[in-house]
């Protein structure tokens, strides 16, 4: 399943600034080599400073340069291509440094800004090293940080996707649902038998469509098509001519899926916040495009309002964005609401 989580940027420092100064000052005393012989203290200590002072101004401009590219190229399949860049950019830094570090070296040993070819490739060859390795530390700890970042997320959403389909299921056990569909029920009986007996499969097959989806993440579109027209079924026997929706259906429905329940809930949704009467009956609009569904109505408001959380357009949201990459798109008029819910195709289920 393609996850949106792996492809954010974690937020967190790689490294505390005292923690990245304390790594620069162990490379710049290492790589000046005390070793070697002979050995000139003031030359090494000087080499020291440098190294240091260099590493600071390098690691300013190269940490830059890699925060750009990690924004530019942050999903996971890009990251080839920006370690091929950033390890370019280091190469060609490297050297304009190595003649930097070069000619001040000169200047404070030999006072000259001459140096030759053995001078540049011993300079390049120090920062080579002194770039990559803080290159490869800060990588290393960078894509455990990442990895972490996207993990925790991932958990997170789990339970949240969990939670919302706890909801959902208590949603359509609500007490207020069935006590309105047993009254419809009621009604019917007397009134038209048959009607009743419709009635009561269709509420039948609605409350085992929800008990049989209650632990599947995606279903198909065909499927809860299937699902929703018993919901509008129950819903037109108690509303009547108040209440219509229409489907639209421009594309295939068997080889694209959706997580279960949510078009029911954009339905209930509507009837829950808007007004319906015979006169001017709630108008719902359902139309299947070839990757995504969109739910529309016209917004008639109540004279008194139905509370509103929030939660359960929130709990959509969460649930369609974890389980399908994909972003949902609300868009919110005065005159209009409107829902556009992206569908899955197989391979990425």
């Amino acid at each position: 399943m393609k996850k949106r989580v792996q492809d954010t940027v974690p937020k967190t420092r790689v490294l505390s600034p005292k923690a990245r100064l304390w790594l620069i000052l162990v490379l710049s005393v290492v790589l000046p080599d005390p070793f070697k012989s002979p050995f000139s203290l003031r030359a090494y200590l000087v080499n020291v400073v440098l190294y240091f002072s260099f590493t600071i101004l390098g690691w300013s401009i190269v940490g830059f340069f890699v925060k750009r590219l990690r924004l530019r190229y942050s999903a996971p399949q890009e990251q080839l291509k920006r370690s091929v860049l950033q390890f370019m950019f280091i190469v060609l830094f490297t050297a304009f440094f190595s003649i930097l570090v070069a000619i001040v070296v000169k200047m404070i040993f030999n006072n000259t800004t001459h140096f030759s070819w053995t001078d540049y490739v011993a300079h390049f060859k120090s920062m080579f090293i002194l770039v990559v390795c803080t290159s490869v530390i800060f990588e290393v700890l960078y894509s455990f940080k990442r990895w972490d970042h996207a993990h925790r997320e991932a958990e997170l959403l789990r339970g949240e996707n969990a939670i919302a389909q706890l909801e959902t299921l208590k949603t359509q056990v609500n007490p207020h649902f069935l006590f309105n569909s047993l009254n419809t029920l009621s009604a019917s009986i007397s009134e038209n038998p048959a009607l009743a007996e419709t009635f009561v499969e269709k509420l039948s097959d609605f409350y085992r469509y929800v008990l049989d989806t209650q632990h599947k993440n995606m279903v198909s579109l065909a499927t809860e098509l299937q699902f929703v027209k018993a919901y509008v079924f129950l819903q037109n026997i108690r509303f009547g001519q108040a209440l219509e929706v229409v489907m639209e259906e421009r594309s295939s429905t068997e080889e694209v899926f959706i997580p279960p329940l949510v078009l029911q809930m954009l339905l209930e949704n509507a009837i829950k916040h808007n007004s319906l009467s015979q006169t001017r009956p709630l108008i719902v609009k359902l139309t299947i495009k070839e990757d995504e569904v969109v739910v529309q109505n016209k917004i008639y408001k109540k004279i008194t309002p139905e509370p509103s959380t929030g939660l359960g357009l929130q709990n959509i949201r969460k649930r369609v964005e974890f389980l399908s990459g994909k972003t949902v798109k609300v868009q919110h008029t005065e005159e209009e609401f409107i829902v556009i819910i992206p569908l899955v195709t197989p391979e990425k289920i």
